[in-house]
């Protein structure tokens, strides 16, 4: 199974004045590849702090690592140069990079949504946008101005993309498909979800255990309890990884028929079921 771990870097959600929007998004793009998030962490706008999420992080052995934020023209958007830092390589000025920022901040004010810079600090800040690390990989940004960085380190790929959720998503979407496919491969991801018969989850905790003892599946199975009441039905969802819908699904009828099954060891049923992903 290949996997990711995802690091959500800025002050804003850590001091709840933004929400983060963008990990379970992301979780959502990794897992439609039949990939698993091993994790996610959310740090500061501190270099150090961010070195450290990238040495927890690569402890795990993932695939793929995805920071969520930090790329942006003003002195506290730090996550490039943690990322050098962290590789141990030098930043400098990279070519392509340039090229994306310059292209779109002549895209951006030919729209009239930014002013021709009119000072050298405006020129250094969007400069900076483009310092990456040798080796580096810039990705286009076609919502923003900041490109992606992708970078290869100690056989695992990093890929580092903006905060903003615009920009994120066109990216992840549009240009860096082959980022993941490297990384992550190609698989699918499915969900059953379950109406059971139990308004109460507890009562429906020995099926459970009797599926996880008996399960051959490689499916994850959880209880989803809502409120208590008479009208109120238990929600159950069975999820599946694989490398071709077909063997999701495959794995998802078999895992069903045996939750079933279970069910029914302890008077229980399935009332109705219903199919995402």
């Amino acid at each position: 199974m290949r996997t990711a771990a995802v690091i959500v870097i800025g002050n804003e959600i850590l001091d709840g004045s933004t929400t983060d929007a963008n990990s379970g998004w992301m979780c959502r793009q990794v897992s439609g590849r039949g990939a698993s998030t091993l994790q996610i962490c959310t740090v500061p706008d501190v270099k150090e702090r961010i070195g450290l999420a990238l040495d927890q992080a690569f402890a795990l052995r993932p695939n793929l690592i995805l920071t969520l934020g930090g790329l942006g023209p003003t002195r506290d958007d730090l996550t490039v140069s943690a990322v050098a830092a962290y590789a141990g390589l030098p930043l400098r000025v990279d070519s392509k990079a340039l090229a994306i920022v310059e292209r779109r901040y002549r895209e951006l004010a030919e729209q009239g949504r930014v002013p021709e810079p009119n000072s050298e600090e405006t020129r250094r800040a969007r400069e900076k946008m483009a310092l990456f690390p040798k080796g580096g990989e810039a990705i286009f940004n076609d919502v923003g101005a900041a490109p992606a960085l992708h970078l290869v380190v100690r056989g695992s790929g990093i890929l580092s993309l903006p905060g903003v959720p615009a920009e994120l998503k066109s990216i992840v979407l549009n240009h860096s498909t082959h980022v993941f496919a490297r990384w992550l491969g190609v698989g699918a991801f499915g969900n059953v979800n379950i109406v059971t018969s139990s308004n109460d989850e507890s009562a429906l905790d020995a099926a459970l255990r009797d599926f996880d003892a008996a399960s051959q599946f490689d499916v994850y199975l959880k209880s989803r309890a809502r409120r208590f009441g008479d009208d109120v039905r238990v929600l159950v969802t069975l999820s599946a990884k694989g490398a071709s819908r077909a063997e999701t699904e495959t794995r998802l009828a078999e895992a069903l028929q045996a939750f079933g099954k279970a069910l029914q060891d302890h008077g229980l049923d399935i009332l109705e079921t219903s199919h995402d992903g």
